[in-house]
């Protein structure tokens, strides 16, 4: 978004002081900003302080969000908290300089990041590179005019995001609908495999991070010697009360079998994040083997 901020001109407000809501509120207000790039980690927090309030963004006239998948229940619950402001959704990432999707005319449905962009290709693929139909999850590639070079120094790393033909393999998971809506399930890598199901954690996380006394949420798969995953969850509470029995009994509601918390619930005080606010599963997924080992 660096990239687009520049080709429109617009003035990027940067801070190298670490996240929390206070501190966005004051960037917002002190510099009249109208528009803001979150992540859903960080939009979940806003959504959830009572600092908050719709006169606190008064100024904003576009909010977008992206890094990772954005739940419709987060697009719902800050548009019903701060009235009159939309939250987009984009799906773009930094080899490509910009958003290749977004979101046209107020069209949105549930989990969808929007349509491909002028002057992008979207194909969604299987393991054996070949495109699939409608409704079916794949592999997304990418090609556009605007491309990275490579990273530097690192051939191998290049030649498996950029093939000979031009398009960028993602490592990410997605489908497109009838109508070109496209949908991110989630990291390729990511994926937790348990029996022969594949089970995506954002379709989890959004169950979890729904509950009252949930202020973050991160769902990994714990390896088992039987070839499975448990499904697991690290949980930061915004209440104390708040038990690890409740949130396996949710989900267990609300989702099959399969994607039950075999592998139970975990408290933490904080997520793993990178400084631009995402969280880094792979060590959500070390505290969890730790707290498995205490």
């Amino acid at each position: 978004m660096v990239l687009a901020g520049t080709l429109a001109g617009a003035t990027r407000i940067i801070t190298r002081d670490p996240f929390t809501v206070q501190r966005t509120l004051e960037i917002v207000q002190r510099f009249h900003v109208s528009t803001l790039f979150i992540p859903p980690t960080q939009a979940w927090a806003i959504v959830n302080d009572s600092a908050a309030t719709a006169d606190s963004f008064r100024s904003l006239r576009l909010a977008f969000a992206g890094g990772s998948v954005v739940s419709a229940g987060l697009k719902r619950a800050f548009e019903a908290r701060f009235p009159g402001k939309i939250l987009e959704i984009a799906y773009g990432f930094s080899e490509v300089g910009y958003a290749v999707t977004f979101t046209r005319e107020r069209f949105y449905r549930d989990g969808s990041v929007g349509f491909t962009r002028p002057g992008v290709e979207i194909k969604i693929v299987d393991e054996d590179n070949c495109a699939v139909g409608i409704g079916r999850d794949g592999e997304i590639l990418v090609r556009t005019k605007l491309v990275f070079l490579g990273y530097f120094g690192n051939r191998e790393a290049t030649g498996e995001m950029l093939d000979g033909e031009g398009w960028l393999h993602t490592g990410d998971i997605g489908r497109f609908d009838e109508d070109g809506l496209m949908y991110v399930v989630d990291r390729k890598k990511d994926i937790i495999k348990y029996g022969n199901y594949q089970i995506s954690p954002s379709d989890v996380e959004a169950v979890v991070q729904g509950i009252e006394g949930v202020a973050a949420v991160c769902v990994v798969g714990i390896p088992q010697e039987n070839g499975n995953d448990l499904v697991t969850a690290l949980v930061v509470r915004s209440s104390e009360s708040l038990g690890s029995e409740l949130i396996v009994q949710e989900v267990a509601k609300k989702l099959p079998d399969y994607k039950h918390l075999r592998g139970g619930v975990y408290f933490a005080d904080q997520l793993p994040m990178t400084p631009s606010g995402k969280v880094v599963r792979r060590l959500a997924k070390k505290i969890v083997l730790e707290k498995c080992s205490e």
